[in-house]
């Protein structure tokens, strides 16, 4: 399957839709590879819509990185496991 336009068409596509984001667009076969970092899942799911759409390939390999700070907003497991006790310490229910 052919590309309906170039790796750069993409990401000026993404970024103006999400408002600037670190953002590299490749082609690999039959599909679009999205790397660099974005400010939110949101944004993540929306840049992987916008390449399928706008690439007319029928894949995309999304490796594309969210901040910190969103992952502990959006993620109390994640949150906790930056407070967490060290991980050399047994858990309360091991037995001693």
């Amino acid at each position: 399957m052919r590309a309906k336009c170039a790796p750069s068409e993409v990401k000026t596509i993404i970024a103006q839709a999400l408002d600037s984001v670190d953002l590299v667009v490749s082609f690999e076969d039959d599909q679009v590879v999205l790397d660099g970092t974005v400010k939110s899942l949101g944004q993540r799911a929306e840049a992987e819509r916008l390449a399928l759409i706008s690439s007319g390939l029928s894949k995309v390999l999304n490796r594309l990185a969210t901040t910190a700070s969103e992952h502990a907003a959006e993620d109390p497991v994640y949150e906790a496991g930056i407070e967490s006790f060290p991980a050399s310490d047994p858990p309360a229910w091991a037995s001693r």
